[in-house]
């Protein structure tokens, strides 16, 4: 019925100082962020922890850890790529 979980994982540090399986889901930010290596790991825990009991900034930080970061010169070329029309 219990799952074991690894000892290197947010998971267990959460489980082990006392945490409830209702504080996990209200945590999942932080550990997908976590588990995926993502660059603002800190910034979404942060978020989540201030202002996750909103629920916006729950969906926010778990929105944040979720998506693939972007780097600012892909992003910017992306934008500012001209705009090719198709002859016939």
């Amino acid at each position: 019925m219990f799952r074991t979980l690894k000892r290197d994982s947010p998971s267990w540090i959460l489980h082990r100082h006392g945490w409830s399986p209702i504080d996990h889901y209200y945590m999942l930010p932080y550990v997908i962020a976590t588990e995926r290596g993502h660059p603002r790991v800190a910034d979404i825990g942060v978020l989540n922890l201030l202002l996750g009991w909103t629920g916006l900034g729950w969906i926010v930080a778990f929105t944040w850890a979720t998506i693939r970061p972007v780097s600012a010169r892909t992003l910017i070329s992306a934008l500012f790529r001209p705009q090719t029309r198709a002859t016939r």
